[in-house]
């Protein structure tokens, strides 16, 4: 699946100081992050990705464990340790690495420590702080640590839905989704819930908000009203009040967090 859209986690900026994003060098691995937590727990809106956060502390000193955050339909908040940094995973939407027997649906809405790290050496902490930079880190865990993983198999159908819907930044009915596929509306939404925990219609939602938070930050006068006509948003209230429903924040009171 060719994932284009970045996916943000659009609170964690304001949980954590020096933080830091790059986009992911492999279609499994849509971005990953490093940021130093300044709160007691991380806020992530709803939102398809699975995420993987380890903490990057060298050993022998403790460290909090490695977390797996899963796929939610709302806001999640995933404890953290203030002045700890983070190296933060996020995988494609329908992606998911794991040695244990675990489907992407039984992580939805769940936090879950991963399995021992002492078993899958390249993903211990203290490996991951030896390399300094975003770009470095990500390129060993890329290349020597999902190798260490097993891929969750996704199967062609809903690998084909997940692409079509990124392909239409959310705004696709699920209608012509099953005509595509010769299926049935409510076979559409049973394969979606039989893989990833929930319906097609979150995800497009999802996608939507994402699509345009991301035309947002990147306009220079950031209005909103002119997105309006790129989105499946039917006015500026719908607009709002989806976007205070992901973020807790209106669309104003983000940017100015955000750009101060």
């Amino acid at each position: 699946m060719q994932q284009t859209l970045i996916m943000r986690q659009p609170l964690l900026p304001f949980d954590s100081d020096e933080y830091r994003e790059c986009s992911g060098p492999l279609p499994s691995v849509l971005t990953t992050c490093e940021f130093r937590a300044s709160k007691p727990c991380l806020h992530l809106i709803c939102g398809a990705c699975i995420e993987l956060l380890v903490p990057l502390l060298p050993s022998p000193m403790p460290v909090p464990p490695l977390l797996l955050a899963g796929a939610s339909g709302q806001c999640m908040e995933v404890p953290a340790e203030p002045g700890c940094r983070y190296f933060s995973i996020r995988f494609a939407p329908g992606i998911f690495y794991w040695n244990v027997p675990c489907a992407p649906k039984e992580l939805f809405g769940r936090i879950l420590p991963f399995p021992d790290p002492e078993d899958y050496a390249p993903l211990l902490p203290s490996n991951l702080a030896r390399f300094e930079g975003l770009e470095r880190r990500t390129a060993y865990f890329c290349e020597n640590v999902l190798p260490c993983l097993k891929k969750y198999p996704t199967p062609l159908p809903v690998a084909h839905m997940i692409t079509r819907i990124l392909e239409a930044e959310g705004s696709l009915p699920i209608a012509r989704l099953a005509e595509e596929l010769s299926y049935s509306e409510r076979h559409v939404n049973r394969l979606f819930l039989r893989c990833l925990g929930f319906g097609p219609k979150l995800f497009c939602k999802q996608v939507r908000f994402q699509s345009t938070l991301e035309k947002l930050t990147k306009m220079p006068d950031r209005k909103i009203a002119p997105l309006l006509a790129q989105t499946g948003y039917s006015d500026q209230a719908h607009f709002q009040r989806e976007f205070k429903e992901f973020t807790g924040l209106t669309p104003k009171q983000y940017l100015r967090r955000l750009y101060g």
